[in-house]
């Protein structure tokens, strides 16, 4: 079984600011818009947005380094939508994933987004059923 993840959150002033700490890893500030937080740092939607992101991102990344591909650049543009009415979660999220390599084609690329989305990323995994996830992919040559 593997080690469970560890976080701690502690409130850090009067509203609603939270610091989360993780051992051996750099803290991260969360804050909510106002009229309860001053909405300097990111909030707990963006960082989910991010671990999406990045989650998803550093799978396709692993599997074209596995299938011996050159990556030039790499990119995720996200946006989410929420819904209206409390919980005001996502109700959908478009990611436009962006490749410059001249080894890859636009198939193989999209091959291995899926392959992210249905098997490898975990984040992916949590929203599926109840997150709708519009993608698009584009492969350039350097």
């Amino acid at each position: 079984m593997k080690e469970p993840v560890r976080a701690e959150v502690r409130l850090v002033n009067d509203g609603v600011r939270l610091m989360t700490t993780f051992p051996d890893k750099p803290s991260i500030e969360v804050d909510s818009n106002p009229p309860y937080g001053a909405g300097d740092t990111l909030s707990a939607m963006q960082l989910f947005l991010t671990s999406l992101c990045t989650c998803s991102g550093g799978t396709v990344l692993a599997l074209l380094h596995k299938m011996r591909k050159t990556i030039s650049s790499f990119s995720i543009d996200a946006q989410g939508t929420r819904r209206e009415e409390p919980p005001t979660s996502y109700e959908t999220i478009s990611l436009s994933f962006h490749l410059v390599s001249p080894n890859t084609t636009e198939e193989e690329f999209l091959k291995v987004i899926r392959l992210t989305e249905e098997k490898y990323c975990p984040v992916w995994a949590m929203i599926k059923g109840s997150v709708s996830v519009d993608i698009s992919a584009e492969v350039t040559a350097p």
